[in-house]
């Protein structure tokens, strides 16, 4: 769970993990924001709404 990371942030740990878990991002999504995001790698995006 990566709770308010930034997209750097969050392609440093796709990086780090390199495939071996599951990864998701929360915190602050939005669905202007989204896109950005699932550019960096990851495999789960939490939004609330």
């Amino acid at each position: 769970m990566l709770d308010n990371f930034t997209p750097t942030m969050i392609e440093a740990a796709v990086t780090a993990t390199r495939g071996k878990a599951k990864l998701e991002v929360s915190g602050n999504m939005t669905i202007e924001i989204l896109q950005e995001y699932t550019k960096a790698g990851v495999d789960f995006i939490c939004a609330a709404h």
